[in-house]
């Protein structure tokens, strides 16, 4: 019963600084059978992913926009829950415990060291980032892992450096045609590396929208066709790639940086929203009466594929939903309110990695990663 029910306290054992490290990953990964102890608590590695299940429920039923009919009684309950549980549950815990099951059923594809890099070391709704005494085992440590490790035939080699074991593992992530790869380095930084080589001693954030790798991805310029990518180094700081002009940027407007784990800052998401806005006046390529729906879904990236049929005009209620509350005079009240209907919306734009909204020559209307230039 409802009346009954008492929320579980924090999970000490997953604050504990052995959850936070990458060598754990594998840990998890490759052992037949995995019970997790804490002092006198132990729990098997099921009942440790139901729970994790049950919160990712949790999270899908209050932000669902569809349901406006939700039990007041129960949204309580659903947010108690993930108030105690979503800052220790992280997406790297989440990592650690669906290994397993990846680590053992997944493709080739899915098990090479670029997607294990990826889904071991990216950020995904959170900042845990995960931690270890030398930033070499960054690649190291989840190496075996890997279903091509044999293409890394010199690591581990703990008498190379950090700078080289980062470069050298890039260098062979292209020869295999990952040049994806060049979507995760973030500046500034300082180890003394080439500015193509990602630095994952940072907290590095994946793409802006949809992984380019992703099955099903919708949009595809080249059709089925496949083009190999030629890649030449002339020497051990620059290399060479081919690729196609097809645009410039014209103009770009601030950074929009949220913080994924507060609340959205009326006045900042304001004026994101309304240079989003401005480029679409600008643009020949939209409509007057279409300047608001194009504002709404360059603004959360097409999420979930906003623009599909039936989408946008539920991203496009959102949006002015959204904008009314920012506007009003109670707006910071409202900020601190248990539950809203466009949650989804606001989650959209809150977990948007660092980016800035521009123009184009050609009038197209995008997002960018902050440390790209305009022409103009």
């Amino acid at each position: 019963m409802l009346e009954a029910w008492k929320p579980f306290p924090p999970p000490s054992i997953i604050k504990r600084s052995y959850c936070r490290r990458l060598w754990v990953v594998q840990e998890f990964a490759v052992a037949r059978k995995v019970e997790v102890a804490c002092v006198t608590a132990r729990i098997s590695y099921q009942k440790l992913r139901n729970a994790l299940d049950s919160i990712a429920h949790i999270l899908y039923y209050l932000e669902d926009p569809s349901d406006t009919g939700k039990n007041d009684a129960r949204v309580e309950i659903g947010y108690t829950i993930v108030k105690a549980y979503n800052s220790s549950f992280s997406s790297f815990i989440d990592s650690i415990i669906t290994r397993p099951h990846r680590y053992q059923n997944s493709s080739l594809n899915e098990n090479s060291l670029f997607h294990v890099l990826i889904s071991s070391l990216v950020l995904e709704s959170d900042y845990n980032h995960p931690e270890c005494s030398d930033p070499r085992d960054r690649i190291f440590a989840v190496l075996g892992l890997a279903d091509d490790a044999i293409v890394f035939d010199n690591f581990p080699d703990y008498r190379n450096s950090c700078e080289y074991v980062y470069t050298e593992a890039v260098k062979r992530l292209l020869n295999q045609g990952h040049i994806d790869i060049f979507s995760f380095f973030q500046f500034p930084r300082n180890l003394p590396m080439p500015t193509w080589v990602p630095d994952w001693r940072m907290m590095t954030f994946a793409p802006i929208a949809y992984d380019p790798w992703r099955d099903g991805f919708a949009f595809s310029a080249s059709g089925n066709s496949h083009s190999h990518q030629k890649i030449t180094s002339e020497d051990s700081e620059s290399i060479s790639l081919r690729g196609t002009v097809v645009d410039t940027i014209k103009e770009s407007g601030s950074v929009w940086h949220p913080n994924w784990l507060g609340s959205l800052d009326p006045r900042a998401s304001q004026k994101y929203l309304s240079e989003i806005r401005a480029f679409c006046a600008q643009s020949s390529r939209i409509d007057l009466e279409d300047e608001e729906m194009e504002t709404s879904r360059i603004a959360i990236a097409d999420w979930d594929r906003a623009g599909d049929l039936g989408v946008t005009a539920n991203t496009l209620d959102s949006y002015r939903r959204l904008l009314t509350e920012f506007t009003a005079s109670h707006a910071a009240q409202q900020q601190q309110s248990t539950y809203d209907n466009d949650t989804w919306y606001r989650r959209a734009m809150q977990l948007l990695r660092s980016s800035r909204p521009f123009i184009s020559i050609l009038l197209w209307l995008a997002l960018r990663p902050p440390m790209l230039r305009s022409a103009m």
